[in-house]
């Protein structure tokens, strides 16, 4: 393990309980379909809400196989403002406002948003788009949340046989940007942005493996993403903001979902996927320093249940991050259902 990072299993106290968003002076975590906060050292703790789901599935959900089957999880927790909490559960979306839950409508139909793929614009609204299967290859939509809203717009659709699915949305910190990440075969892998509320979208690379992407990092300079590729080999990128040229940081063993920043330094988190450009099926951390050097943290071996009981996966909190993150494994060795704390 390098030196410069610390992992760290969390405090007793909200053992076997996911960290969905934390800053300075507030954690926000999970425990099934109830939401709680806390301060920082998890001492004092306030019920924020439950998701509501029927009984049947609650008690199904207490079985960490079944709970894994039915993707029993929040995907996205963030602050909305000072009252409001926006959040993903399972396929479904909604907003905790005084310990009570109110739906999101406007969906076609229901879809997933993938582990912190739904982004906050400046004036508290909400992109999202849509993950779902697809096999038909129907027309997939970007929604938005106007603020202080429960109902859904439509703000651009891809045409028939474009995308499979949108992966994430993110919104660049450093301009008024947000890239759109897509997936999954040749053409549909692609990474966009716009700059003007998806009136219109920039195409910034196409056409292979190497640009399917789950989730995006940004600095001043550049932009940097490690690719989801099941096919061909895996790599870390960084991308020039001005001329969108593409450097190879480092080739790693396995496709990219989730990653993070903590201060100048980037944080990759491998899947265990067991696809077939994964040598080794586990999962790993890699770091990459503001040099640009890329080091592999420490690797966790996936379990032995298949890919539909979920691949082995690292989940990463979201936040106003200082000087650490928060991850939750899930289908791995050591690390299912289990909480860490990395510093850097």
């Amino acid at each position: 393990m390098s030196s410069e990072v610390k992992i760290t299993n969390v405090d007793s106290k909200v053992k076997s309980k996911f960290i969905e968003w934390h800053d300075k002076t507030s954690v926000i975590f999970s425990k099934g379909n109830k939401l709680f906060i806390s301060d920082s050292n998890f001492k004092k703790q306030n019920f924020i809400g439950q998701f509501p789901t029927n009984i049947f599935l609650k008690l199904l959900s207490n079985f960490s196989i079944c709970k894994r089957f039915l993707r029993y999880y929040y995907y996205n927790v963030f602050p909305l403002d000072a009252k409001r909490v926006f959040v993903t559960f399972q396929k479904s979306l909604g907003v905790f406002q005084n310990n009570q839950f109110c739906s999101i409508n406007g969906l076609v139909r229901p879809a997933r948003f993938l582990r912190n793929a739904c982004a906050k614009d400046e004036n508290g609204g909400v992109y999202l788009g849509e993950y779902i299967p697809n096999l038909s290859r129907d027309q997939i939509h970007i929604y938005y949340l106007p603020p202080n809203s429960l109902q859904l717009k439509i703000v651009h659709t891809f045409g028939k046989n474009v995308i499979i699915h949108i992966h994430g949305i993110y919104k660049d910190p450093y301009s008024n940007e947000f890239w759109i990440l897509t997936g999954d075969v040749k053409n549909e892998c692609k990474i966009l942005k716009t700059s003007d509320q998806f009136k219109t979208i920039t195409e910034v690379g196409s056409g292979n493996e190497n640009w399917r992407a789950v989730s995006i990092q940004f600095t001043e300079a550049d932009v940097y993403f490690g690719t989801d590729a099941e096919f061909n080999k895996n790599y870390i990128f960084k991308m020039n903001r001005k001329s969108l040229k593409t450097k190879i940081i480092s080739e790693i063993d396995g496709p990219v979902y989730y990653s993070s920043k903590i201060r100048d330094q980037i944080i990759f988190a491998v899947t265990a996927e067991g696809c077939p450009s994964q040598k080794q099926n586990r999962a790993a951390i890699w770091k990459v320093n503001k040099d640009n050097t890329a080091t592999l943290i420490k690797t966790y071996d996936k379990d032995i249940f298949p890919i539909q009981l979920m691949p082995g996966t690292i989940h990463f909190s979201n936040g106003i991050i200082d000087d650490h993150i928060y991850g939750y494994g899930i289908g791995l060795k050591g690390l299912n259902h289990e909480s860490i704390k990395i510093q850097c």
